[in-house]
């Protein structure tokens, strides 16, 4: 895959990325971190984490495509 294309995805297949990224790492680590677990497991059964994940779609979207730092 050429890395310069771009991938345009609504807010609920970018969420399910997130997911799967996130058991990804989970699945690669032979003792993973607590919080990758609870983030995990929040991800999975919180009704309220698609709504979390469209506040921080917006962030990014606003945020002129940089990070802070921290």
């Amino acid at each position: 895959m050429d890395d310069s294309t771009p991938i345009e995805v609504g807010t609920a297949a970018a969420f399910r990325a997130a997911f799967y990224l996130t058991e990804q790492y989970v699945s690669l680590e032979t003792s993973p971190d607590e919080g990758l677990l609870l983030f995990l497991e929040y991800l999975r059964s919180d009704p309220a984490s698609h709504d979390d994940w469209a506040q921080a779609v917006r962030t990014a979207l606003a945020d002129n495509g940089t990070l802070p730092e921290g």
